[in-house]
């Protein structure tokens, strides 16, 4: 056998060996728009605020001028295979991940989306929010306002001394071998 004949044959056996994608959309996500989170419990929290804070970790207002100032950056485009995901179905997701902790997959399953969907979206929103709040949350720094930085966090280091130095006490104990801190 010649060398070329060889890397045919093994191009050809790996071509076959991988695996075959067993379904455009998972069955499970494609009852999204009538059993997912966002279409089932969102839409029924937002007229309670308490709960909605208590949800997304931001009033309702808070959520809603967000939304406004990166709604053209994570809008998608619909096309003839699928309607695009709404900006904020985007951003809710990403709050609850943000607010939560929980996993990828369990937002997946939730809001049900594929897991690298979530990933995408968290990234997307993310970089949405960073690129559109960047100016307005932190503004350039340039010497003067690094000295005036510098002169109040020293004014409160100097404060927090004065108004703790006489209220602990530190000792050690002979039962447990240890330091302890207690309130005068």
């Amino acid at each position: 056998m010649d060398v070329e004949e060889l890397i045919i044959i093994a191009y050809l056996s790996r071509k076959k060996r991988k695996a075959k994608k067993r379904h455009w959309i998972h069955p499970l996500f494609l009852e999204r728009h009538s059993k997912g989170l966002f279409q089932t419990y969102f839409k029924d929290v937002r007229a309670f605020p308490d709960r909605f804070f208590n949800y997304t970790r931001m009033s309702v207002q808070s959520f809603d001028n967000l939304l406004e100032k990166i709604r053209n950056s994570i809008k998608g485009i619909d096309t003839r295979m699928r309607a695009c995901m709404s900006p904020e179905e985007k951003l809710v997701i990403t709050l609850r991940y943000l607010a939560t902790g929980c996993s990828m997959m369990e937002l997946s399953h939730n809001y049900r989306i594929g897991h690298t969907t979530v990933r995408d979206i968290i990234y997307e929103v993310c970089m949405a929010i960073w690129e559109n709040m960047r100016q307005s949350s932190f503004p350039e720094l340039n010497e003067e306002r690094w000295l005036e930085i510098a002169k109040g966090s020293n004014e409160n280091a100097k404060l927090s001394q004065l108004r703790w130095c006489h209220r602990w006490k530190a000792y050690k104990s002979n039962k447990t071998q240890r330091f302890r801190i207690t309130v005068l």
